[in-house]
């Protein structure tokens, strides 16, 4: 039997996945841990994202809006995003987002609004449709982005999700009908 010689590549490759995961592991565990920590108050929310913070909160809800289950705000993600502006990003990183934040301003006023937070959920409609229409990459997906993350690390994105951290078997195809919409349930 002939034995398997990896190319450079393939072990390049392979360094990366591990040296990736293991790299995103903190982020992943710190954000997952402290985000249901934090509560919004004027002593820990960063004095250059207050002017911005229920501009964050509107768009937050937008992308993830409270259906028959809990949305953005309820699950903490206007707090994640403060939190990864205050102390992940740094200055000129937290510089350069919020100054983006004023395209939703300079949007809104295009379409007759004084601003973003004071326009009418159409005008506020209209205005994120244009950024995911307009560009690939741009603030809004930036806030996509954190939206999802914190959303899906949060406490209830896991109940929403039905997460079972003790699996009790793996089943390949069971209908949906018959868990409901755990996708992250492992056994029944």
């Amino acid at each position: 039997m002939k034995a398997h010689n990896p190319s450079r590549r393939d072990v390049l490759k392979k360094a990366s996945y591990l040296l990736g995961g293991i790299a995103a592991t903190p982020l992943f565990l710190y954000a997952a841990s402290s985000q249901d920590k934090v509560a919004l108050t004027p002593e820990n929310i960063h004095p250059s994202v207050v002017p911005y913070q229920k501009l964050i909160s509107i768009v937050t809800e937008m992308i993830i809006p409270t259906t028959d289950t809990p949305g953005a705000i309820a699950a903490g993600v206007p707090e994640f995003i403060n939190l990864m502006l205050s102390e992940w990003y740094d200055a000129d990183e937290r510089k350069r987002f919020l100054g983006q934040l004023s395209e939703f301003d300079n949007q809104a006023i295009g379409r007759g609004a004084r601003d973003f937070v004071s326009a009418g959920s159409d005008i506020q409609n209209a205005v994120l449709q244009y950024f995911d229409q307009h560009s690939r990459y741009n603030i809004f997906s930036e806030l996509k982005e954190l939206t999802v993350f914190g959303y899906y690390t949060s406490e209830v994105a896991i109940q929403e999700l039905n997460y079972s951290p003790i699996p009790t078997k793996y089943q390949a195809c069971v209908p949906l009908k018959e868990v409901g919409r755990a996708w992250l349930q492992y056994g029944i």
